[in-house]
């Protein structure tokens, strides 16, 4: 019975956990679907559209420059507050990418 309430326990913890939104998914633009944004991706340079964490965890300053072709485009990151973009997040305003003009 022990077993039964802790099984049910972890079930319905695990029910309520949510699926990080695919990279693609942040972008945002008006009137532009999923298939386009992901072509626009790997056009500034993302290597997966599905998950960027690799990419801005190694590759910091080419994360910022895929990053800024995608505004370029019109595309907006969800997780930025504001209108600043990529340049604008304290962590990266200090990149390569960010100090050149």
């Amino acid at each position: 019975m022990k077993k039964l309430i802790i099984l049910a326990n972890v079930l319905l913890m695990t029910g309520c956990l949510h699926a990080p939104p695919e990279a693609y998914e942040i972008y945002h633009r008006h009137h532009i679907n999923d298939k386009q944004t992901k072509e626009d991706m790997k056009a500034c340079g993302f290597p997966d559209v599905c998950n960027t964490d690799y990419y801005f965890v190694h590759y910091e300053n080419d994360y910022v420059i895929s990053s800024l072709c995608m505004e370029q485009k019109g595309c907006r990151d969800k997780a930025i507050r504001g209108r600043g973009g990529i340049c604008s997040v304290n962590l990266l305003k200090n990149t390569e990418a960010c100090r050149t003009p």
